[in-house]
């Protein structure tokens, strides 16, 4: 449609003029509809990504708005580099790339990039070629190009305003077709890695699932085989545990007996006889005590204390234990503990006095001459105790350090070894220090000597943790005052003739008048008939077993408001549970067998100091 001219001539007539209006109404009404059909297209093609059906679309628009006798549109590719995409009529393309070249040579193809408007050049005396660049805010996409038939003159009107409207929006539909065609060919790239990945993972989870099952049945093997290590684990300690009271019990009688004989008047040599007697059974007791230790360390039982003790007397009465022997053996003993460290600890001192009790020990059986020497010191920033324990031995060789930590392993494994004992002392040592965190190193020279040293963490305990006194023993405290009391009424609960001859012979010298039962239901039945001042209980007996006895004897006193007897447990079990066990069933003390005469009657002693301390509190 063309564009409405009004002539200039003053004669023009009324109706002339309002012909005009009426032909410019009809051309705004036509570029009104040209721009929103655009729109409506361009939107539509731009959103379907297809760049060539936008171009078709803005060249159906051109032709309406112009006579074009030539429309091209020029584009961008990913180089920044202009290539022709769209030529109408297509036998004019090598013309049209002919012009291209020129006006690019001419610069009037930069100066329309830079303009956002019609660029207009007259080619000839009747064509003009029409330049508008497709850009928009963000990039340049390509450039317009167009030749009308006319003067230059004549295409100064607003319908070059329109044709930029109509390039505008071509330039924004084409950015948004590539944009959206870059959508969709990342959709579909995204899609087939998703594809592939879906695959993979499904592949993974079959093998997955195929390692699952295999997992889950290795699973329950892994526990089928558990429990059959926890049972055996805990057959192997119940027969441990066993086999120690079956020992235990007759051991009881040749460890006492030995003791009461060597009291007597003796001769030399029977003196002598009587003295392998005893170290042959202190020796099996020995074997037995370790043996059930590893035991307990292999199963997970030990449960490690965590209380205030007194560092330095602790070490002070392991090597009072081997004073002695040493001074025998010709070697100095020397203890060397430095300043800075306190004489508080917190932790378990049984189980330190049993480590440094069997490294001294090993120190002491395999030197002959020179010095042991304990030395005790902070390391580490004073975060960690220092043990070092110092000989001039028969030393190990270096291939032997990792052999001397095995179970029933010596450095020495032959069959015409020289010294003695079972192999598992530094096995346990080395547990327990595990078990307290710490670490035990060795370093030694042959037939210069070793030094095992012991770190383990250091822990002082605070003012309100610590109680002024003496070390806690086993079963009772050390430092009271032992109340010798006098002729004393006995119950003896014991199923063993050979133990009842060995307890009645450790009371005899007291005057003590003992009454013999066999289990714990005649005890039971004796004590309710009877006053007694103490009961030793055993605890494995036939009928009623000690733990029971107890129980109902207290019970009973409970019921008819009695004064509680002391009860002194006599067991050949030794397992710290079983010791546990006999205080909840009502026991004062817990004596393990063999019972030495001097344990019983210090026992006796605090039994009956605790007694009268509640006596006294109790009384007005």
């Amino acid at each position: 449609m063309k564009e409405p001219i009004l002539s200039t001539d003053i004669s023009t007539s009324q109706e002339d003029r309002l012909n005009y209006l009426e032909e410019l109404s009809r051309w705004n009404a036509f570029a009104l509809d040209l721009v929103a059909s655009m729109v409506r297209l361009h939107q539509m093609e731009g959103a379907s990504g297809d760049t060539s059906a936008v171009l078709i679309k803005t060249r159906e628009s051109l032709h309406r708005l112009l006579d074009l006798k030539l429309v091209a549109f020029f584009q961008v590719d990913e180089e920044s580099e202009f290539f022709l995409a769209d030529c109408e009529p297509e036998e004019m393309r090598s013309y049209v790339l002919e012009l291209f070249e020129k006006l690019v040579e001419g610069g009037e193809f930069a100066w329309a990039l830079r303009q956002n408007q019609v660029v207009r050049v007259q080619e000839s005396a009747h064509r003009v070629v029409i330049l508008h660049a497709l850009a928009t805010q963000q990039s340049i996409s390509g450039m317009f190009m167009g030749v009308v038939e006319d003067h230059l003159d004549r295409l100064s009107s607003p319908a070059m305003n329109l044709l930029s409207i109509l390039l505008n929006n071509t330039a924004s539909a084409l950015e948004n077709a590539r944009l959206q065609q870059r959508l969709q060919e990342a959709n579909l790239s995204l899609e087939k890695r998703v594809e592939e990945a879906l695959t993979f993972i499904t592949a993974q989870n079959r093998r997955l699932q195929d390692k699952v099952t295999a997992l889950k049945s290795a699973e329950k093997e892994i526990l089928e085989a558990k429990q059959i290590a926890e049972e055996a684990n805990l057959a192997k300690s119940r027969f441990l545990a066993t086999m120690s009271h079956e020992i235990r019990t007759p051991m009881n009688a040749i460890i006492g007996m030995a003791q009461v004989l060597g009291e007597t008047e003796l001769t030399p040599q029977q003196e002598h006889y009587v003295s392998i007697f005893r170290n042959a059974g202190e020796s099996l007791l020995t074997l037995i005590n370790d043996i059930l230790d590893l035991s307990k360390i292999e199963a997970g039982k030990v449960q490690l204390e965590n209380e205030p003790f007194d560092l330095r007397a602790l070490v002070d009465e392991a090597v009072q234990m081997f004073s002695l022997r040493a001074h025998a053996k010709g070697l100095k003993l020397q203890v060397k503990v430095d300043e800075s460290v306190p004489s508080r600890q917190w932790g378990d001192a049984n189980r330190l006095r049993q480590i440094l009790v069997n490294l001294l020990g090993n120190a002491l059986k395999f030197t002959h001459k020179g010095r042991i020497e304990i030395i005790l010191e902070l390391v580490k920033d004073n975060q960690f105790l220092s043990f070092s324990i110092k000989d001039t031995g028969i030393g190990i060789p270096p291939e032997k350090y990792d052999l001397i930590f095995t179970e029933f392993m010596q450095a020495d494994s032959s069959t015409t070894r020289q010294y003695g004992g079972t192999g598992l002392g530094l096995t346990i040592c080395k547990r327990l220090v595990d078990a307290m965190g710490g670490r035990i190193q060795l370093q030694s020279v042959v037939d210069k000597g070793s030094t095992f040293q012991v770190l383990i963490p250091a822990h002082t305990p605070g003012p309100l943790d610590w109680k002024e006194g003496a070390l806690e023993e086993e079963g009772g405290e050390k430092g009271i005052p032992k109340v010798a009391p006098g002729r004393l009424r006995v119950l003896l609960v014991e199923d063993s003739e050979d133990n009842a001859l060995l307890i009645k012979i450790f009371l005899k010298k007291g005057s003590h008048k003992v009454e013999l039962v066999e289990n714990g239901q005649k005890a039971l039945e004796k004590f309710q008939k009877d006053s007694f001042d103490l009961v030793l209980m055993d605890v494995q007996m036939p009928v009623m077993d000690g733990f029971q006895a107890t129980r109902a004897i207290r019970q009973w006193e409970s019921q008819n408001r009695k004064k509680p007897t002391p009860i002194i447990a006599l067991t050949a079990y030794a397992m710290k549970e079983d010791r546990q066990r006999c205080l909840e069933a009502g026991c004062d003390i817990y004596l393990a067998k063999p019972v030495r005469k001097q344990a019983l009657m210090d026992a006796i002693g605090r039994v009956f100091y605790r007694s009268q301390g509640k006596s006294s509190e109790a009384s007005p």
